[in-house]
């Protein structure tokens, strides 16, 4: 994996919360790396993974389940990579 883009578990994790979620911004994926995507699109892509992680990424207790955790860190991994401070 390159410093400055997804790993492909985290591409195929965004792909699978897009399908889910956000199909229409399924072709845009492929586009990351391009910088044809702007930053509300990466924001509706982090929405994506966030509604993924509210139904499936806590233990009952609310802690980040193991899935959980790798959602965050996408989210996370998105914001880095692709928006640039204000």
């Amino acid at each position: 994996m390159k410093n400055g883009t997804l790993s492909i578990e985290e591409k195929n994790l965004l792909l699978y919360c897009l399908t889910e979620y956000k199909p229409e911004l399924i072709e845009k994926a492929g586009l990351l790396d391009s910088e044809f995507v702007d930053a509300g699109t990466i924001r509706e892509m982090r929405e994506a993974v966030s509604s993924e992680l509210k139904l499936k990424g806590f233990k009952i207790n609310w802690e980040p389940n193991e899935y959980g955790l790798k959602l965050l860190n996408l989210i996370d991994r998105l914001a880095d990579l692709y928006l640039k401070p204000d």
